[in-house]
Formats: C-alpha cells, sequence, structure tokens
C-alpha cells in the first residue's frame, strides 16, 4: 500500500474543497442577482446605510443557511444510498421491489433495481454453470 505523504493529503483536501465549491456554485448566481435586486430597489427608496446593511446581513445569513441545510439534505441522501447498498451486500432483501428510496433519488432507485436484477442474473447463470460443471465432471468419471 502507498503511504501518504504530507502534500498527498493537502491535495485530497484541496479536491474535497474544490469539489464543495463547485456545488455551491449553484447557489451563489441567485444570491448576487437578488442582492444587487435588493440593492438597485435601496438605492432608488428612502434606506438609509444601516437598514441596508441590516437586510443586506440577514440575506447573508440566510442564504448560508440554505448551503447548510443542502448540504445536510445532501449528507443524508448518501446516508441512504450507502446503507441500502449495505442491505443489498448483506441480502437483506429478496427482490429489487423491497428496494425504496425517497422520491428525489429515484432516478437511483431505478439504478439500483437494475443492478439487483443483474447480480441476480449473473448469480443464477453461475449455479447453471456450477451444475453443468458438477455433471460433466461425474459423466467424466464414468
Amino acid at each position: 500500500m502507498k503511504q501518504l505523504k504530507g502534500w498527498d493529503i493537502d491535495l485530497k483536501i484541496l479536491k474535497n474543497i474544490r469539489y464543495e465549491i463547485s456545488y455551491i456554485k449553484n447557489y451563489i448566481f441567485p444570491f448576487i442577482i437578488s442582492n444587487l435586486l435588493f440593492l438597485f430597489i435601496a438605492y432608488f427608496t428612502d434606506l438609509n446605510i444601516t437598514q441596508i446593511l441590516l437586510i443586506i446581513f440577514l440575506i447573508v445569513i440566510t442564504f448560508i443557511l440554505m448551503i447548510y441545510f443542502s448540504f445536510r439534505k445532501r449528507e443524508q441522501d448518501f446516508r441512504i444510498i450507502i446503507n441500502t447498498i449495505k442491505s443489498i451486500r448483506k441480502n437483506q432483501f429478496n427482490s429489487p421491489d423491497e428496494i425504496r428510496l425517497p422520491e428525489d433519488l429515484f432516478q437511483i432507485e431505478k439504478e439500483i433495481h437494475k443492478m439487483y436484477r443483474k447480480i441476480e442474473n449473473d448469480i443464477s447463470h453461475l449455479k447453471k454453470l456450477e451444475k453443468f460443471n458438477q455433471t460433466n465432471v461425474i459423466a467424466d468419471l464414468f
């Protein structure tokens, strides 16, 4: 096993940070547009600087909370998927129809069903091949 050096770990951390930032990019554009729209409206209304700064502060806090809860939801979805895959590995499902994921993970659920069916199909083919080989070995002995 390759031993990690200090800079390798730093590169992995940077890769994770880049991934998280790329995920945040989806939220930054609407945030900037809403702030610019607010500043445009505030410019033409009779708000003083402290009111404008207070409202911008509240918008920033709301944005941070939105990102935080979005990340929590994403992590929760990952945990559900990981637990489902672990359950499949432990043979806790008798058929693919027993595998249920939340509505927003419907596409992943379909792919897991396909994967489960393929694994069942491969196992049945291996069992047939094993029986075929056993009968050939027995036939060769006699």
